[in-house]
């Protein structure tokens, strides 16, 4: 009899934990992940209409403070490139978003990649296709960019 209650009070006792760990789980799942997806595609193209633009408001509002980003020229905070936003020389007259991919780190944090086409110049050159990644990270109830990255996207090789 002492044994059958310590086996019960064993299975109860596994039971409870797995539970509780599903329910974790749960709890920390983002509801819908296509909603969220799709909001940081907006928030992502609302960010490079701001750029383009100089809009250094809207973009205060999609990126966090501690922002960083890494481009051709190298690593920049994002207080750096709203100073320097305003005097950029560049024109840019057409960009297209596209091929959106998602890696979900946790429930809470997002790497949007995608490829960038557009027209236009930066500092006197023409802007050439690239590859892009973004971190998203939810903070309070919005999702908010953390670090962005940018790759040049090679020519295609002449046969």
């Amino acid at each position: 009899m002492k044994r059958n209650v310590t086996v019960l009070l064993g299975v109860t006792l596994v039971l409870t934990a797995a539970l509780s760990g599903v329910r974790l789980a749960a709890q920390m799942a983002p509801a819908d992940r296509a909603t969220v997806e799709k909001t940081i595609v907006a928030n992502e193209q609302k960010i490079s209409d701001a750029f383009v633009k100089k809009d250094v408001a809207t973009l205060k509002t999609l990126i966090g403070d501690d922002g960083f980003g890494v481009d051709m020229m190298g690593g920049k905070s994002m207080a750096d490139t709203y100073k320097e936003l305003p005097t950029l020389d560049m024109k840019i007259t057409e960009q297209h978003l596209s091929d959106f991919k998602y890696t979900w780190v946790n429930p809470t944090t997002v790497i949007l990649s995608y490829t960038w086409n557009g027209k236009g110049t930066m500092m006197g050159q023409p802007v050439q296709p690239g590859y892009a990644s973004t971190v998203y990270t939810k903070r309070g109830a919005n999702w908010v960019a953390v670090f962005h990255q940018e790759t040049v996207a090679m020519p295609a090789p002449k046969n």
